[in-house]
């Protein structure tokens, strides 16, 4: 059977998949970056200083993670 389409699908389930497939890059994009802000502020921990919270920065982490979610389930963000 098919696991997802490109026009037309039959089921909600192909439509999903392709939209899944589809947001693979954008999904990749935004964990790499959550992750590599995750890293910087756990470095900084271990160092002995304290992380340098950035609430801004964590809004921007978050609004990148939401939009790459929102395009592989179809939602807006």
């Amino acid at each position: 059977p098919e696991i997802a389409c490109c026009f037309g699908c039959k089921t909600p389930e192909q439509a999903a998949n392709a939209r899944l497939i589809a947001s693979a890059p954008d999904l990749l994009a935004a964990l790499q970056s959550v992750w590599l802000w995750m890293e910087n502020q756990a470095d900084a921990q271990s160092k002995g200083g304290h992380a340098t919270f950035d609430l801004m920065k964590l809004r921007e982490q978050r609004d990148i993670a939401s939009a790459a979610i929102a395009k592989a389930t179809g939602e807006t963000p």
